[in-house]
């Protein structure tokens, strides 16, 4: 929160003047986005303003500059930990051509299409090599291996905009994407 009193204040706006708030769902760390979407839920409640969730695979994929997409496929992929990665895989023009899964490094090379792979995200380097043994065309992007905050923000911009507006998207509350139960440690979370 000092972080957003900082930004706030040094684009010298107030809370009355935001539109909305837009946040990582997941997938990441269980606390982590538990932690993140919480306080954007707050900050969105205190200010009178709708929540825009956006999937932290989705944001590093259409964060990758049109001319290092074209005529490739993009797979956003985080190291999950645990020897797995979160991953999923888009076409060109940004679209989904799966689902965001956790799965071992290895199992996401039976994803491959006949064009080159752009990759991006931080467990990038833990597939890249795979795709080089079977020698599969692929290049790591040019994009931070982890979505920032105006990344976030322009794709949430993004998902208003070809909804209409916020008056036009889903209506409740905005859901973590957990992909794997919690743990720390190997050992589950328990609730009470």
């Amino acid at each position: 929160m000092p972080m957003v009193e900082a930004v706030m204040s040094a684009a010298a706006l107030d809370y009355a003047a935001l539109d909305g708030v837009a946040a990582t769902i997941g997938p990441g760390s269980f606390t982590g986005v538990r932690v993140g979407l919480a306080a954007a839920r707050g900050l969105a409640l205190a200010a009178g303003v709708p929540l825009v969730g956006v999937t932290t695979l989705e944001t590093l994929a259409t964060s990758v500059p049109a001319a290092e997409r074209e005529g490739r496929t993009v797979l956003a992929v985080l190291d999950a930990r645990r020897g797995q990665v979160y991953a999923q895989m888009f076409d060109a023009d940004n679209e989904p051509l799966g689902p965001p899964e956790v799965t071992p490094p290895a199992a996401v090379v039976a994803w491959l299409r006949p064009c080159p792979v752009a990759l991006v995200g931080s467990g990038a380097p833990l597939v890249a090599h795979l795709f080089a043994d079977i020698g599969h065309p692929h290049f790591e992007t040019s994009v931070a291996p982890y979505p920032d905050a105006a990344q976030v923000a322009a794709r949430a911009a993004a998902l208003v905009a070809a909804a209409g507006g916020f008056a036009a998207l889903p209506r409740g509350p905005v859901a973590p994407l957990y992909l794997r139960g919690p743990g720390a440690g190997g050992l589950a979370e328990t609730r009470s």
